[in-house]
């Protein structure tokens, strides 16, 4: 299940990079954004193991498509101390999202008895 969700990331991490100096850092990172919200909102409502793996293969994609962009424009905006900064800015914002979702999500899966299909079939 982990995977899926990487190689997918993996694979098109430089494709996301060059649709956004074709298309705009914006539109991509939009269009990214929005696979990723609703592929997250489908694992947690998928039927099963299968559907759920699917899921996070999309999460992977647009997960591919957002982050080029970030990276992009970090590094055109700004330089010398300043883009190490905000680099710094950016790896602790995404750090603490990740240890924040995993210490929630285990709280609220803890200390509920409901759970959708997509959380019931990673257990």
């Amino acid at each position: 299940m982990v995977a899926g969700y990487t190689i997918a990331y993996a694979v098109l991490l430089i494709t996301g990079a060059r649709l956004g100096e074709r298309l705009g850092y914006g539109r991509v990172f939009q269009h990214g954004l929005l696979l990723f919200t609703f592929s997250s909102l489908a694992c947690g409502l998928a039927p099963d193991t299968a559907a759920l793996i699917g899921f996070r293969v999309a999460q992977g994609v647009g997960a591919a498509l957002m982050v080029p962009q970030v990276m992009s424009l970090i590094q055109r905006i700004f330089s010398g101390a300043s883009r190490v900064r905000a680099l710094s800015v950016y790896t602790a914002v995404l750090a603490t999202g990740g240890l924040a979702g995993q210490v929630l999500g285990g709280c609220w899966s803890a200390r509920t008895c409901w759970a959708p299909a997509g959380v019931r079939s990673s257990w």
